[in-house]
């Protein structure tokens, strides 16, 4: 799951929550669905006790990744991956599967990632890679007891990071593998409505699929008929890279103001492409985006040219370089939503009312909050449980499939999460 995703590119069980709402856990055909990743790396300050199971659907494990074998490999201890802060990552995927299963939630392994997608292209390029990658997702769904697979490919017949290797032909041919790949998976585990279904996941741009000329496929219906639901990577729409400041994950966009793209116009791209409202999921990002602003920003106007250097977001941003030769250590500029309150900004719960010199706006088009510290020209675009809560009534009323998290580790007190499950009455 990429922070920057397209910047550089063209019901079984049922628990009760706290706040009265029966969120029904393991189903998988539900515009219900609350999907949630866990990010490996923060395994030491977020352990998988620490998730709200009961407020959760659908849990995955971030990353499983592959190499030029085609073989599964956690993350989080990976042979050929940047260096994580951890080694131990079939314990932790083994300890997340059986942490969840405990609480009648269904964990799924993500395979991929932004720095994580060099070989999908090779891996779906021909019969044999096809069946070897099949092979090793059927092995680790058998030793990690998963309920199935979500496929981070960022991105098909698109550049994406720089060393990606990448075919006209990518989209075409990853049509081809999820035909045999449901085919395996139904033969080794069972077909649909049978109790062992694996399901079939897939984070994705606001676009869909690109053609062999790097355009939006028109009719995605045939990919429908594979994938159990895609993950709308509905963040990054702007960010330090755009020339000026706008929302990170807009509801809606105003022409002319940043990017010409949100969660409306990413969702009817989709269904009007063929591809089903309820197996549409809707991300909403747990994170924000800072950067120095050029000119004073009013609740008016916003959107004010921004200096295009990235700068530190919040104490736990470091320099980080893509898992590519020869690239340089960058600031990302985001702040977790917890570091808000770590950090300061606010205490207490108290969302509304920051201190430090921030000062909180909220925009009623974009359904976003945005904060500005005059002293330092800093603009923050993030999301609250305002505009968390509005997004997700917003999936829930519109007859989409249900709300998905990146990441997890990033809420405070559970707020964020609270305010989806009140967003889930509707």
């Amino acid at each position: 799951m990429r922070f920057l995703a397209l910047a550089a590119v063209a019901f079984g069980l049922v628990s009760a929550s706290p706040l009265g709402l029966q969120v029904r856990s393991g189903h998988d055909d539900s515009a219900g669905r609350v999907v949630g990743y866990w990010s490996d790396w923060t395994n030491d300050v977020y352990p998988a006790t620490a998730v709200p199971w009961s407020k959760l659907t659908h849990v995955n494990y971030a990353f499983v990744v592959f190499g030029e074998d085609f073989q599964l490999q956690t993350l989080c201890g990976s042979t050929f991956q940047n260096p994580r802060n951890c080694t131990n990552g079939h314990k932790l995927l083994a300890d997340l599967s059986k942490e969840g299963h405990k609480h009648g939630v269904k964990v799924k392994m993500s395979i991929g990632g932004w720095e994580n997608s060099q070989f999908f292209s090779t891996a779906v390029g021909s019969p044999a890679n096809r069946t070897r990658l099949t092979q090793s997702i059927i092995d680790w769904i058998h030793r990690f007891d998963l309920d199935g697979l979500d496929i981070d490919w960022e991105y098909p017949g698109l550049p994406g990071m720089a060393c990606n290797i990448v075919s006209p032909k990518d989209s075409a041919n990853l049509l081809i593998y999820l035909k045999e790949l449901r085919s395996a998976l139904d033969m080794h585990f069972g077909k649909k409505g049978s109790k062992n279904y694996k399901t079939i996941s897939a984070a994705v741009a606001l676009t869909p699929f690109a053609d062999a000329k790097g355009n939006p496929l028109k009719d995605v219906s045939e990919y429908a008929k594979y994938f159990d639901w895609l993950n709308l990577m509905s963040y990054d729409v702007n960010g330090p890279w755009s020339a000026t400041a706008a929302p990170n994950g807009p509801l809606y966009n105003i022409p002319g103001k940043g990017a010409n793209a949100s969660i409306y116009t990413g969702v009817m791209d989709w269904h009007n492409a063929g591809f089903p409202k309820d197996k549409i999921v809707i991300g909403i990002p747990w994170y924000s985006h800072s950067a120095i602003a050029l000119k004073t920003p009013t609740t008016a106007n916003f959107y004010v040219p921004i200096n295009g250097s990235v700068i530190q977001g919040d104490d736990n941003d470091v320099p980080v370089a893509d898992n590519c030769p020869g690239q340089v250590a960058v600031y990302s500029g985001q702040w977790k939503f917890k570091n808000y309150f770590i950090q300061g900004v606010f205490k207490g719960k108290d969302y509304l009312n920051p201190h430090e010199g921030w000062q909180r706006h909220y925009d009623t088009v974009t359904q976003t909050p945005w904060m500005y510290k005059a002293s330092t020209h800093d603009i923050n675009m993030y999301d609250d449980p305002v505009s968390v809560r509005t997004k997700t009534q917003f999936n829930t009323c519109g007859g989409y499939g249900g709300t998905m998290i990146w990441s997890l580790d990033m809420d405070y007190g559970d707020l964020l999460i609270d305010a989806m499950v009140e967003g889930m009455k509707g």
